[in-house]
């Protein structure tokens, strides 16, 4: 189970409750690498970004983003968490750069297209009061030499 999804949290919890039951020392070697081993898993550093962000840790929740991206370039969430955390501290520029990252890594397909909409209807996942990013933002990417409609 590790070997095919070494952060997948519904995963370690089978095995843990296996081992617990027949095999107590085997359980306390794997629960004192689960730290380790959530590290691995995106989504689990993307939602502790979530949580540094709503406590005001911008800076905390943009490396927690970044760390998402270098995990799994290929999640749109991960890439709006980004731009949206660049904006939140007054960074236009660095949401723009993400915003032209995310397009790099996704393509103008369905993916992009997603991320867009997104931004411009200011959806959150868990989190709908967040303001998407100025028009200006989105104008500098829309404007930008062979960007799509």
């Amino acid at each position: 189970a590790l070997e095919l999804g070494p952060g997948e949290s519904s995963a370690l919890a089978g095995l843990l409750r296996l081992y617990r039951g027949h095999a107590p020392a085997a359980a306390d070697a794997l629960e004192a690498r689960l730290p380790a081993l959530r590290a691995q898993n995106p989504y689990n550093v993307y939602f502790r970004g979530l949580a540094q962000e709503r406590a005001g840790d911008l800076q905390g929740a943009a490396e927690s983003f970044r760390q998402a991206l270098r995990l799994n370039e290929q999640e749109p969430w991960f890439h709006l968490a980004l731009v949206r955390n660049r904006v939140a501290a007054g960074r236009p520029e660095a949401a723009h750069g993400a915003l032209v990252r995310a397009r790099s890594r996704l393509g103008d397909g369905d993916q992009f297209a997603l991320l867009l909409a997104e931004l411009t209807a200011g959806a959150s996942p868990g989190d709908d009061s967040e303001a998407p990013p100025s028009p200006s933002l989105l104008a500098k990417k829309k404007s930008e030499p062979g960007a799509g409609p």
